[in-house]
Formats: C-alpha cells, structure tokens, sequence
C-alpha cells in the first residue's frame, strides 16, 4: 500500500480521541513492529485520515468534542473559584489573638535569641560555623524585622494556618491574605512596631 502513514499519537495530535478512532477509521491500514521499541504499532494512510476530517460527520464530531471540552473547562473553573472563595472566607474567619509583653525589651530579647537559635541549627546543618548572630545593639529596623517575625510565627497559630492551607485552591493568595491580617493585628497589640509591619505588607 502506497502513502504516507501516521500513528495513533499523531491522530490525537490533530485532535482525535481513541472512541473517534475506532469509529471512523475502524481497522488500521498497516500493523508492523516498531524499529526502536520492538512492539507492535497501527500506522493509518494519511490520505484515509484527511478524507474522513473533510466529511460532514467527523466535522460534526469534532465540534461537539470541542463544545464538550469547553463547558468541561468553565465547569472547571468555576469550581476553582468557588474553593478559592471559600478558602479566603476561611482565612477571614480566623481568630487572630496576639499577647501584649508588658516589657518590649522581653520580647526583643526573644526574638534575639529565637534568631540564634536558627542561625546555629542552619549552621549545624549544612556543616558549618555560623558566627551570624544578633545581639540586643543591632540597628532597630534589623529588630524590629525579627520582632515582628518572632510574634508572627511563635505567637500566633500562623505557621498552623499555613500547614491547613497547604495544597488547598488558591493556596498563594490565602497565605498573603493571612499573613496581612495577623501583621495588622500585630500593628494593634504592638504599635511600636507598625512601620515594619506595613513594609512587610507593602503599604
């Protein structure tokens, strides 16, 4: 048989399904063994093919495939946007409660030594002498950029909020939306900190 043949893959490059193949094209025109793989392949005269997706029946067939495809797709989507919606309302629900130290130094000094706690378990880790500590002396945006941080992750439920979220829907803009909430009730209990509160927020 004379022509050029095409595979299976390269029917469903051009849009058929393995139904569409059984039902238009039925048996293939050559089954031979492949020259790398050593299995057996349908190969189909192209001409057969361009044929059959010039009648009006595959023509139907293809649209209503396409027409299938779509209301698939806004199905989809709308049921991505109805779990993004209520991740975010869930986020909303959330209780933030923040203790106020009566003594910010207290704080300051555990988020100091919160800090080198890390810095010495990031050394131990990856093999090496960590000497990146901070002391109480450090400029105060250096600080107030570990304060906000220590109450952020030690004296909320955030980092717990985040591992509720992982993998969810909109997972990306729940945590932005999260963590700007507990930074502006941060701004509340501790005023003193609100300026490096609104830069990690980006206001």
């Amino acid at each position: 048989m004379e022509g050029k043949f095409i595979t299976k893959t390269d029917l469903k490059a051009r849009g058929w399904t393995e139904k569409a193949i059984e039902d238009f094209l039925d048996e293939p025109d050559i089954v031979k063994e492949h020259s790398t793989y050593h299995r057996m392949i349908s190969l189909y005269l192209e001409k057969r093919v361009i044929s059959i997706e010039k009648s009006e029946e595959f023509k139907t067939w293809i649209e209503k495939l396409k027409n299938r495809r779509e209301k698939l797709k806004a199905s989809g989507l709308e049921r991505a946007k109805k779990k993004r919606e209520e991740l975010y309302s869930k986020v909303d629900s959330i209780k933030i409660s923040i203790p106020r130290f009566k003594k910010i130094n207290n704080l300051i000094e555990k988020a100091i030594k919160n800090y080198n706690d890390f810095q010495f378990e990031r050394g131990v880790e990856f093999g090496y002498e960590n000497t990146n500590y901070a002391t109480i002396n450090m400029d105060k945006e250096f600080l107030d950029r570990i304060t906000v941080n220590y109450i952020r992750h030690n004296l909320t439920e955030y980092d717990d909020h985040i591992d509720d979220l992982f993998g969810k829907t909109g997972k990306d803009q729940a945590y932005s939306l999260l963590k700007d909430k507990i930074l502006i009730e941060i701004e509340k209990v501790y005023p003193e900190f609100e300026k490096e509160c609104k830069k990690q927020r980006g206001v």
